[in-house]
């Protein structure tokens, strides 16, 4: 006899259990659904100077990831490196003086940085050691601010022309040209 009614309890139990389930799933997702288009529609209408400034980092932080990947694209190419390479620095440390995007100063600086061993790589190749050795000093002096235990120019070098080895084009053989 005890055993029928243990169960019919469990069975309530289990039920209500399951039933509360199923609310707080419809609940919550509806909860859920609401704070979302109340944020989104926040966001919307905020045309103050949050947004100016949002939408000014963001530009900034895409314009950083272009000149990054014209830099380690065109490095390999040394008339277009010599050309455009130091072009690229130079918007890199325009983008590097704006006083509002503190904020993603380290990103533009790892970036300002990559491409001064690009282009102290390519200066030594060209066996201009001078130009060199201050392009790679002034990206030492960069990763160094950004902490990095380790900014030797051995380390600097494998890791940039690893980055660059991504971005090069194999040579074609004869066999696959066909």
């Amino acid at each position: 006899m005890k055993k029928g009614r243990i169960a019919v309890w469990f069975s309530v139990a289990l039920a209500i259990f399951l039933l509360s389930l199923s609310m707080g799933s419809y609940l919550g997702s509806r909860v859920a659904r609401y704070w979302y288009r109340h944020k989104q529609q926040t966001q919307i209408r905020s045309d103050g100077p949050e947004r100016a400034h949002m939408e000014s980092t963001l530009s900034r932080l895409n314009e950083v990831q272009y000149l990054q990947m014209f830099a380690a694209t065109i490095s390999s190419d040394k008339k277009l490196g010599e050309k455009y390479l130091l072009k690229n620095i130079g918007a890199l440390e325009d983008i590097e003086r704006k006083s509002d995007l503190q904020e993603i100063k380290p990103a533009i600086d790892f970036n300002l940085g990559r491409a001064y061993v690009y282009a102290a790589l390519m200066e030594e190749q060209a066996h201009n050691n001078g130009q060199a050795s201050r392009y790679m000093k002034s990206a030492q002096n960069l990763f160094q601010s950004l902490g990095w235990s380790d900014s030797t120019e051995e380390t600097l070098k494998t890791v940039a022309t690893r980055e660059l080895d991504k971005w090069r084009i194999p040579p074609q053989t004869k066999e696959s040209g066909k």
